[in-house]
């Protein structure tokens, strides 16, 4: 009883230091962004836009290919002389943004861009950057700005990744990190090794022949990834 007693109040003051802890970052994290609210720009207004959610209708972009509809929730908008500036809060760490990964990363990042896009069908304005903004610890309170221009070929490349999938090119991935958050990741026989690490067999395959020329398939995911280039 003695050593089950204390095994319990040992767990239990485990437990309460760690919401402290979690509980001491998030405010932490509140505090950021509240004082990014109030030294990044001047007349920001805050809105908590959502889109086609629930009976409201989805915003639509243009494609060569037909329309694309859109739904999503916009975590912040500010808006001052220069436009409209589309801010996501992201809570964990910038993978991937601070390397040279341009724009899109290759087909990965697109919600900066969709979301300006909804954004300005929806509120008006014109919108001159959308954002990802890392207000927590683990984000070291970073932000990644992508202005206008940078935004503009949104609309070309989900052409030509919906060309890939018009195809019937379903390739794996080239790259083993894409895999540490999917659903399906077991199917690939993909494991997480030492040191956060990611290990996927499909993913080197993949790697290995995108280059060769040898396999059409990859000829899009190649023109994808090689969209900023």
């Amino acid at each position: 009883y003695e050593v089950a007693r204390a095994t319990y109040e040992a767990t239990a003051q485990e437990i309460v230091s760690r919401v402290a802890t979690q509980r001491s970052a998030l405010l932490a994290a509140a505090d950021r962004i509240v004082l990014a609210g109030e030294e990044a720009r001047a007349a920001a207004e805050l809105a908590d836009d959502l889109f086609g959610i629930g009976d409201d209708d989805p915003v639509l972009l243009e494609l060569e290919q037909g329309q694309l509809r859109l739904r999503g929730a916009i975590d912040r908008v500010d808006e001052n002389l220069q436009g409209v500036h589309v801010v996501d809060y992201k809570t964990g760490m910038p993978r991937g943004l601070e390397g040279g990964s341009g724009t899109f990363d290759g087909g990965r990042r697109l919600q900066h861009a969709l979301y300006a896009h909804a954004a300005e069908q929806r509120l008006g304005g014109t919108v001159v950057s959308g954002e990802y903004h890392y207000p927590t610890r683990r984000g070291e309170n970073q932000a990644f700005v992508y202005d206008r221009l940078r935004l503009a070929g949104i609309g070309a490349l989900l052409d030509l990744m919906l060309d890939t999938v018009a195809s019937g090119s379903f390739v794996p991935t080239d790259h083993a990190d894409d895999c540490r958050f999917c659903d399906y990741a077991d199917v690939c026989r993909t494991r997480q090794t030492r040191f956060g690490k990611v290990a996927s067999p499909l993913a080197e395959w993949s790697k290995q022949h995108l280059n060769t020329g040898l396999w059409p398939a990859f000829a899009q995911l190649k023109r994808v990834r090689t969209f900023e280039d």
